[in-house]
């Protein structure tokens, strides 16, 4: 049998699949799901590469996927049934895109490769962990190839995830949670208890730390601006709301993007706006009479600790801040960076 007739081959088996997506009878949408997906991990990948994109990354076929997960979606954390059913879409959509990432090697992304994104992104954004999971391995896939990394689809999408990163980041949604939430509601359904959930979501954490990592050079001015109104503007006017867990997380997307910055001399780009920036963080603390919010904001500071490198007077400033307080626990949260 030619390539040609095998690729039609594969259509045609795909087309025939691609429709009990939508029979719920049985179960049979989720057996679909997952014929697709093992169709879509070939044996011999050099050879099948292309193959595997006509039969997929077709406007028919990315069209019946969305609107499938789309409903899965809506009743899923409300039914187990459809909740698997859910992920087994995203197990088709992510094994795609594991697949795009290792053997595209043309110079242009393949068709239909902005709506694939769209799921990706939906995916990483949903509340379940699971789903944040397996879509944010794509994304750390894709941000290494040079021709999606490149691609304005990609640009688009990876812009979306950054604008919900902190909240992504949140420790949030763990089992046990009382009260309970949306997030939580999922996690009963994938984890046996608070541990699993947690090491999870620990892996998780780091995969989304390497996505940061991975794009810095080209998004750090917008990763700045997220980090400016979800992080630094909360904090400047509304302290007091703040929970601790959203301390820790607005502390870790610090570390992750303004010690990086410095560390990596992505800084020079935007050095007057961090400054301004860690200048505005030191007068507020100035102001700050309650002790833990006081010890928070240090610890959000500390990343910027980098940028006093030739600027004595600013770091005769917050050294009179902490002399002032003259907390000796203050002065190593400060200076702690794990």
């Amino acid at each position: 049998m030619t390539s040609v007739s095998l690729e039609q081959h594969l259509i045609r088996i795909v087309d025939t699949v691609i429709r009990y997506l939508g029979t719920a009878e049985r179960n049979i949408y989720e057996q679909a799901a997952q014929c697709l997906a093992a169709i879509a991990v070939p044996k011999k990948e050099k050879h099948d590469q292309s193959m595997i994109i006509s039969a997929f990354f077709r406007q028919e076929v990315f069209s019946t996927i969305l609107t499938t997960t789309s409903l899965a979606a809506d009743g899923s954390q409300f039914s187990e049934q459809h909740y698997r059913y859910l992920k087994s879409l995203c197990e088709l959509l992510t094994t795609l895109g594991n697949f795009l990432s290792r053997t595209w090697h043309e110079k242009t992304s393949p068709p239909n490769f902005e709506t694939f994104l769209s799921a990706i992104v939906a995916f990483f954004n949903h509340d379940s962990l699971m789903l944040k999971y397996e879509a944010c391995d794509v994304l750390v896939g894709l941000s290494t190839h040079e021709v999606f990394q490149e691609s304005p689809s990609f640009v688009q999408a990876i812009r979306e995830v950054f604008s919900n990163v902190l909240k992504a980041i949140t420790k949030d949604g763990y089992p046990s949670q009382n009260p309970s939430n949306v997030a939580a509601r999922y996690s009963q359904m994938d984890f046996d208890d608070d541990l699993e959930w947690h090491n999870l979501f620990i892996k998780f954490r780091s995969r989304v730390q390497l996505l940061i990592a991975e794009n810095m050079s080209h998004h750090f001015d917008h990763l700045l601006t997220v980090y400016e109104e979800t992080v630094f503007r909360k904090v400047i006017l509304d302290a007091n709301s703040i929970s601790e867990v959203e301390w820790e997380a607005m502390q870790r997307f610090a570390r992750n993007l303004i010690h990086v910055a410095y560390e990596r001399k992505f800084f020079e780009m935007d050095k007057e706006r961090l400054i301004r920036m860690r200048d505005t963080l030191v007068n507020a603390m100035s102001n700050t009479a309650d002790c833990d919010i006081l010890s928070e904001m240090l610890s959000l500071h500390s990343p910027f600790l980098s940028s006093y490198a030739d600027d004595y007077e600013k770091l005769n400033t917050y050294f009179s801040l902490l002399r002032r307080y003259g907390s000796s626990k203050l002065i190593l949260k400060t200076c702690s960076f794990t």
